[in-house]
């Protein structure tokens, strides 16, 4: 960016970096320049919608998912972001609609398996979310965050002995992750 302040890809980059380790409003500021310089760039808005999202600013990052959406189809990340931000504000049918598009995209990614599983949970559906959650940890099996999904759905169902499995293989994974730990204390 010193030697190219002009680069909107840089500006790009560095917002991504910098939601990334927690810095959503600087993030936004690159993210603001990258699309001033090109406004076409979808990726800008989806890092900026997930930069939102950081913030409980959901409806902003609705917003910049559905243009970097309108932008590039077959945005996958647009569409899991979307999803989030539709489930934290309880729009549930329209985190499941983003959701299934983001499978549809890309049937293996683990990550949007587990965001549709966060969706049909809210709506009510937990066996649904559990399957979901299956193919997520067959997907990625070294990933503590599709077991740590599964034990808390499957505390949902009252399967409490298999929920402790779950979280036990979450923990055994990475030892320091306190999720675990916490909803195994609730099975």
């Amino acid at each position: 960016i010193e030697f190219k302040p002009d680069d909107a890809a840089a500006y790009n980059n560095r917002g991504d970096l910098r939601e990334r380790l927690g810095q959503a409003r600087k993030a936004i500021w690159d993210l603001n320049k990258a699309i001033n310089l090109k406004p076409e760039l979808s990726e800008a808005y989806d890092n900026r919608a997930d930069a939102y999202s950081d913030l409980g600013q959901y409806q902003r990052a609705i917003d910049d998912a559905g243009r970097a959406i309108q932008l590039a189809r077959d945005l996958e990340r647009a569409y899991i972001h979307r999803s989030i931000a539709h489930g934290e504000l309880g729009q549930n049918q329209q985190a499941l609609q983003d959701a299934n598009k983001a499978v549809e995209l890309d049937p293996t990614d683990s990550w949007a398996y587990r965001v549709r599983a966060g969706a049909y949970a809210a709506s009510g559906d937990s066996r649904q979310a559990l399957q979901d959650l299956d193919r997520a940890t067959q997907l990625t099996p070294n990933d503590l965050a599709g077991y740590n999904d599964r034990g808390w759905v499957l505390n949902i169902l009252a399967r409490y002995p298999q929920a402790i499995q779950e979280f036990d293989a979450a923990i055994r994974l990475k030892p320091d992750f306190a999720f675990p730990y916490k909803h195994r204390g609730k099975s």
